[in-house]
């Protein structure tokens, strides 16, 4: 996702914030044109991958959506195991559990 830190209304840090408050996970790449320090420190803390400064070179924003995509599709792998995981432990203790009884 790529997000520019001053969106009316809604900013992309408040954007972000509401995305962390659900449990959402989309990698965000932050473009801002005047921003600050502090901005740039929460985007960061916030999970954000990158930000880029405006005006910003092309080059600098597709490396950016590539790491973004190597780092969803990361994350995506990671859970799939994580579930495959508790699946295969459930199936263990309803096994164990019927081994005992008998």
């Amino acid at each position: 996702m790529i997000l520019d830190l001053n969106l009316p209304g809604l900013n992309g840090l408040e954007l972000q914030e509401a995305l962390l408050e659900r449990g959402r996970t989309e990698q965000i790449i932050f473009i801002m044109g005047g921003a600050t320090v502090p901005s740039c420190v929460e985007a960061m803390k916030g999970g954000a991958l990158d930000y880029l400064l405006k005006p910003f070179d092309d080059e600098n924003l597709l490396s950016a959506v590539k790491r973004a995509l190597e780092r969803s599709s990361d994350q995506w792998l990671q859970r799939s195991l994580r579930k495959e995981v508790r699946v295969d432990l459930r199936r263990l203790h309803h096994g164990s559990a019927r081994c005992s009884k008998a």
